[in-house]
């Protein structure tokens, strides 16, 4: 029980997009679950609308939206990541006394309220998987049958759905992660010469493909496996770079410096240890999500050293502990280099302030109330023809109102021109009959082009104080 009483909290007062606590209803968050929502009304992700993570990751949404809308979101969240820390603690647990383990997993807390962001971030997802996939590669060397044993590890087996369900949210961090775990597995295998159980690495590949195929064959029955694709490799491929400019940049990026620091603080402090040869099977995970962590360091994606986190100050002696510690606290994180643990606490005491005073989210309650009266001229079976015009281009912050509002857009493309395929409505092939448009100017017509604006008609706009949202109707 103690595990979901100290999610709850976390979730209430940081997961802002999906929070009973709070109005906004996020930004990437709101993405998610737009498409989550458009697959419950028959869309498909990639092919009508677009974002560049894995399906499962929609799937959720999709659930939680079926199940309540953001509160049904929350409750996913809620048991996701209770599961998550039963599973951070139970792997501390392999190295440390009951009370150590709890005081590690209420220290990387700290951090990982941080990193949580709006919540409902793809690393929050995947992190049960990741540290059950951690706790079972470190749990199968500790407790090794010998060659000569009969007992073949089932846990390869395991390993190779958790990749899939990482590889199904963000691939890199599949690759990096549970792809790490396997090769220092197989790497200790080698080096034991037990060549015998090595090849019980091959269910990991084969369980992985099994695990995939539903998932894969939903995309290809609704003719979208190209779109996917698209979207996971060549969308990605040119966010992150290529292959070699992800290895430089580990020498380059200062903060990519984090996560060499904790791979070499690892790496010394196992090196007296007694299951020091349990962890070294861990580094090469770390080593290679170092090299596949992307250019880009937004706090998100931190989430997944959490469990790496829990272990540097699991492993070891006092001294040990302490060493772990104060990196933990001095860790710098993102672009600006930021010391986490000061900004965390911050954070937490903002969010405080947002959740207890009324005002502070003022102009959010109004923007729901006042998005949601606007759109109830819109007909309840025409919710899904509305064309966003640029709620995601130039006001992202209002993105959100439209999953809110259980309103799914008509276009397909939500990212930025320059990451191609941007359409007027007027090259849809039947010209949608509603189109949400923000605006920058006194006027709402300021921000629409004059061929769009003769074919339609401005309906309301809500308050320009709260926000500059106008609803059109076609002629």
């Amino acid at each position: 029980m103690v595990f979901p009483l100290l999610a709850l909290p976390l979730l209430l007062l940081m997961s802002t997009s999906t929070s009973p606590l709070y109005y906004h209803g996020g930004y990437d968050s709101a993405i998610f679950q737009e498409i989550g929502l458009g697959i419950l009304h028959g869309r498909m992700p990639y092919r009508d609308l677009f974002d560049n993570k894995g399906p499962l990751l929609y799937l959720i949404n999709a659930l939680g939206m079926l199940i309540g809308g953001r509160m049904g979101i929350f409750l996913l969240q809620w048991l996701f990541n209770s599961l998550s820390l039963w599973l951070l603690y139970n792997t501390a647990r392999l190295f440390a006394s009951g009370l150590r383990s709890m005081v590690a997993v209420l220290v990387a807390l700290l951090p990982y309220s941080m990193f949580l962001c709006e919540g409902n971030m793809c690393e929050e997802w995947m992190l049960p998987f990741l540290t059950l996939a951690i706790f079972l590669t470190v749990r199968g060397v500790l407790h090794h049958a010998p060659k000569e044993s009969s007992r073949v590890p089932i846990f390869p087996f395991i390993l190779g759905m958790l990749f899939a369900a990482v590889a199904l949210i963000r691939l890199n961090d599949a690759v990096a992660i549970v792809g790490g775990l396997m090769a220092g597995y197989c790497i200790w295998l080698i080096s034991k010469r037990d060549l015998i159980q090595m090849f019980t690495a091959t269910w990991m590949f084969l369980s992985a493909t099994v695990a995939a195929v539903p998932v894969l064959f939903w995309l290809a029955n609704n003719h979208v496996l190209a779109d996917f694709w698209h979207a996971n490799f060549q969308v990605n491929a040119e966010y992150t770079g290529s292959v070699m400019s992800l290895v430089a940049s580990v020498f380059t990026e200062i903060p990519r410096a984090t996560l060499l620091v904790l791979a070499i603080a690892l790496a010394i402090m196992l090196w007296r240890t007694k299951q020091r040869v349990a962890m070294w099977v861990v580094l090469p995970a770390i080593l290679l999500e170092t090299i596949l962590f992307g250019p880009n360091y937004f706090e998100h994606y931190y989430i997944v050293l959490m469990p790496f986190l829990v272990l540097l100050l699991a492993v070891g002696t006092k001294r040990t502990f302490v060493v772990g510690f104060v990196l933990v606290m001095l860790m710098p994180v993102g672009k600006g280099m930021h010391l986490e643990a000061p900004r965390a606490v911050s954070r937490i005491y903002m969010r405080c302030k947002d959740a207890t005073m009324p005002s502070r989210q003022e102009a959010d309650r109004q923007r729901l109330e006042q998005t949601a009266e606007l759109f109830t001229h819109v007909p309840e079976v025409e919710r899904d023809s509305i064309w966003n015009y640029n709620l995601i281009l130039n006001h992202y912050a209002d993105y959100h109102v439209l999953p809110s509002n259980g309103i799914v857009q008509m276009n397909r493309i939500i990212f930025p021109p320059e990451w191609k395929d941007v359409h007027s409505p007027l090259a849809a092939p039947t010209l949608p009959p509603w189109m949400v448009a923000g605006y920058g100017g006194e006027s709402p017509e300021t921000s629409i082009d004059s061929a769009t604006l003769a074919h339609y008609q401005l309906v309301g706009t809500i308050d320009p104080e709260v926000s500059r949202i106008a609803l059109y109707r076609r002629r």
